[in-house]
Protein backbone atom coordinates (compact mmCIF):
# COMPACT_ATOMS: atom_id res chain seq x y z
CA UNK A 1 0.00 0.00 0.00
CA UNK A 2 1.43 3.14 -0.87
CA UNK A 3 2.54 5.76 1.93
CA UNK A 4 0.68 9.79 1.71
CA UNK A 5 3.30 12.42 1.04
CA UNK A 6 2.67 14.17 3.70
CA UNK A 7 3.38 11.20 5.96
CA UNK A 8 6.76 10.56 4.51
CA UNK A 9 7.52 14.00 4.82
CA UNK A 10 6.64 13.97 8.37
CA UNK A 11 9.36 10.35 8.77
CA UNK A 12 11.95 12.33 6.92
CA UNK A 13 11.91 15.07 8.99
CA UNK A 14 11.78 12.67 12.32
CA UNK A 15 14.57 10.97 10.77
CA UNK A 16 16.96 13.83 10.69
CA UNK A 17 15.88 17.06 12.67
CA UNK A 18 18.29 19.14 10.84
CA UNK A 19 16.15 19.76 7.82
CA UNK A 20 13.58 20.95 9.99
CA UNK A 21 15.83 23.09 12.07
CA UNK A 22 17.30 25.09 8.85
CA UNK A 23 14.04 25.44 7.68
CA UNK A 24 12.50 26.68 11.00
CA UNK A 25 15.60 29.15 11.31
CA UNK A 26 15.20 30.43 8.07
CA UNK A 27 11.47 31.14 8.21
CA UNK A 28 12.23 33.08 11.67
CA UNK A 29 14.92 34.96 10.51
CA UNK A 30 17.87 33.37 11.77
CA UNK A 31 19.20 33.45 8.44
CA UNK A 32 18.33 36.74 7.89
CA UNK A 33 21.72 38.80 7.08
CA UNK A 34 22.15 41.79 5.07
CA UNK A 35 23.25 39.95 1.92
CA UNK A 36 21.97 36.33 1.22
CA UNK A 37 22.60 34.79 -1.94
CA UNK A 38 20.07 32.77 -4.03
CA UNK A 39 20.47 30.42 -6.90
CA UNK A 40 18.86 27.43 -8.68
CA UNK A 41 19.33 24.37 -10.41
CA UNK A 42 17.37 21.87 -12.32
CA UNK A 43 16.83 18.64 -10.73
CA UNK A 44 15.06 15.24 -12.19
CA UNK A 45 12.52 14.38 -9.74
CA UNK A 46 10.83 10.74 -9.65
CA UNK A 47 6.95 11.00 -11.77
CA UNK A 48 5.35 7.98 -11.16
CA UNK A 49 2.12 9.31 -13.43
CA UNK A 50 4.59 10.64 -16.36
CA UNK A 51 5.20 7.28 -16.58
CA UNK A 52 1.63 5.41 -15.75
CA UNK A 53 0.84 7.31 -19.00
CA UNK A 54 3.68 6.38 -21.28
CA UNK A 55 5.56 9.68 -21.12
CA UNK A 56 8.82 8.67 -20.72
CA UNK A 57 10.78 6.92 -17.72
CA UNK A 58 8.45 8.57 -14.85
CA UNK A 59 10.33 11.66 -14.52
CA UNK A 60 10.48 15.60 -14.83
CA UNK A 61 12.26 18.72 -13.90
CA UNK A 62 12.51 20.79 -10.84
CA UNK A 63 13.90 23.09 -8.99
CA UNK A 64 16.24 23.03 -6.17
CA UNK A 65 16.42 26.54 -4.30
CA UNK A 66 19.61 27.90 -2.58
CA UNK A 67 19.89 30.54 -0.11
CA UNK A 68 23.12 31.40 1.59
CA UNK A 69 24.10 33.59 4.35
CA UNK A 70 28.02 33.93 4.58
CA UNK A 71 29.30 37.19 5.89
CA UNK A 72 32.92 36.17 6.30
CA UNK A 73 33.89 38.05 2.87
CA UNK A 74 33.49 41.14 5.02
CA UNK A 75 34.32 40.15 8.39
CA UNK A 76 30.41 39.66 9.29
CA UNK A 77 29.50 37.97 12.38
CA UNK A 78 26.96 35.72 11.85
CA UNK A 79 27.90 31.85 11.23
CA UNK A 80 27.76 30.75 7.29
CA UNK A 81 24.26 29.12 6.44
CA UNK A 82 22.43 27.84 3.53
CA UNK A 83 19.17 26.65 2.67
CA UNK A 84 17.96 24.61 0.31
CA UNK A 85 14.17 24.45 -0.94
CA UNK A 86 12.58 22.42 -3.47
CA UNK A 87 10.05 23.60 -6.16
CA UNK A 88 8.13 21.51 -8.46
CA UNK A 89 8.69 24.34 -11.43
CA UNK A 90 10.40 27.42 -12.05
CA UNK A 91 7.57 30.05 -11.20
CA UNK A 92 7.89 32.52 -9.24
CA UNK A 93 5.28 32.07 -6.68
CA UNK A 94 8.75 29.74 -4.98
CA UNK A 95 11.36 32.36 -4.60
CA UNK A 96 8.12 34.98 -3.38
CA UNK A 97 7.21 32.55 -0.80
CA UNK A 98 10.79 31.07 0.06
CA UNK A 99 11.78 34.90 0.09
CA UNK A 100 8.95 36.41 1.86
CA UNK A 101 10.10 37.76 5.05
CA UNK A 102 13.79 38.81 3.94
CA UNK A 103 15.15 42.62 4.20
CA UNK A 104 18.29 43.86 2.64
CA UNK A 105 20.31 42.75 -0.29
CA UNK A 106 19.98 39.85 -2.65
CA UNK A 107 23.02 38.75 -4.72
CA UNK A 108 21.65 36.88 -7.81
CA UNK A 109 21.60 36.24 -11.47
CA UNK A 110 18.94 37.67 -13.44
CA UNK A 111 16.26 35.38 -12.97
CA UNK A 112 13.23 37.74 -13.41
CA UNK A 113 11.02 35.99 -10.85
CA UNK A 114 13.39 38.46 -8.19
CA UNK A 115 11.95 41.46 -10.35
CA UNK A 116 8.77 41.67 -7.30
CA UNK A 117 11.11 41.41 -4.89
CA UNK A 118 12.92 44.50 -5.46
CA UNK A 119 9.78 46.32 -5.91
CA UNK A 120 9.30 49.55 -3.02
CA UNK A 121 6.67 48.50 -0.59
CA UNK A 122 4.13 51.20 0.32
CA UNK A 123 6.54 53.22 2.11
CA UNK A 124 8.53 53.80 -0.78
CA UNK A 125 11.40 51.61 0.22
CA UNK A 126 12.10 47.85 -0.83
CA UNK A 127 12.66 45.23 1.17
CA UNK A 128 15.42 43.77 -0.99
CA UNK A 129 18.00 45.72 -2.84
CA UNK A 130 19.18 44.23 -6.29
CA UNK A 131 22.95 42.84 -6.25
CA UNK A 132 23.55 41.35 -9.68
CA UNK A 133 25.88 39.04 -9.95
CA UNK A 134 28.90 40.00 -12.03
CA UNK A 135 29.58 36.26 -12.77
CA UNK A 136 26.78 36.07 -14.93
CA UNK A 137 27.00 39.51 -16.75
CA UNK A 138 31.01 38.68 -17.17
CA UNK A 139 29.91 35.57 -19.00
CA UNK A 140 27.98 37.38 -21.42
CA UNK A 141 30.75 40.15 -22.46
CA UNK A 142 33.25 36.66 -22.93
CA UNK A 143 30.96 35.14 -24.77
CA UNK A 144 30.54 37.80 -27.50
CA UNK A 145 34.89 38.63 -27.06
CA UNK A 146 35.18 35.04 -27.95
CA UNK A 147 32.91 35.08 -30.95
CA UNK A 148 33.70 38.54 -32.30
CA UNK A 149 36.73 39.32 -30.40
CA UNK A 150 35.64 42.91 -29.70
CA UNK A 151 37.55 45.61 -28.48
CA UNK A 152 34.91 47.02 -26.50
CA UNK A 153 33.92 43.55 -25.06
CA UNK A 154 38.12 43.20 -24.37
CA UNK A 155 38.29 45.93 -22.26
CA UNK A 156 35.27 45.48 -20.74
CA UNK A 157 36.72 42.02 -19.69
CA UNK A 158 39.92 43.88 -18.28
CA UNK A 159 37.78 46.41 -15.99
CA UNK A 160 35.73 43.11 -14.69
CA UNK A 161 39.21 41.86 -13.99
CA UNK A 162 40.57 44.70 -11.82
CA UNK A 163 37.58 44.96 -10.37
CA UNK A 164 38.09 41.14 -8.98
CA UNK A 165 41.44 42.21 -8.30
CA UNK A 166 40.70 44.71 -5.73
CA UNK A 167 37.57 42.07 -4.15
CA UNK A 168 40.84 39.85 -3.51
CA UNK A 169 42.80 42.01 -1.85
CA UNK A 170 40.03 43.51 0.50
CA UNK A 171 37.66 39.99 1.11
CA UNK A 172 37.60 39.48 5.10
CA UNK A 173 37.76 43.19 5.49
CA UNK A 174 35.08 45.09 7.07
CA UNK A 175 32.67 46.84 4.77
CA UNK A 176 33.79 50.59 6.00
CA UNK A 177 37.48 49.28 4.47
CA UNK A 178 36.01 48.12 1.56
CA UNK A 179 34.11 51.30 0.66
CA UNK A 180 37.37 53.36 0.53
CA UNK A 181 38.98 50.94 -1.47
CA UNK A 182 36.71 51.26 -4.47
CA UNK A 183 37.15 55.07 -4.18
Amino acid sequence: MPAARSYLDCNILKADPVPAGLQYAFQNGDMGSDLLHADDRPIRVLDRSRRDKGLGKGVRQGRIWAYVRDQRPWAGSSPPGAVYRFAPNWKEEHVLGHLASAHGILQADGYKGYAKLYEPEPGGVPRLYEAACWAHLRRDFYDFWTSTKSEIARKALDRIGKLYDIERDINGQRFCRKVFAFG
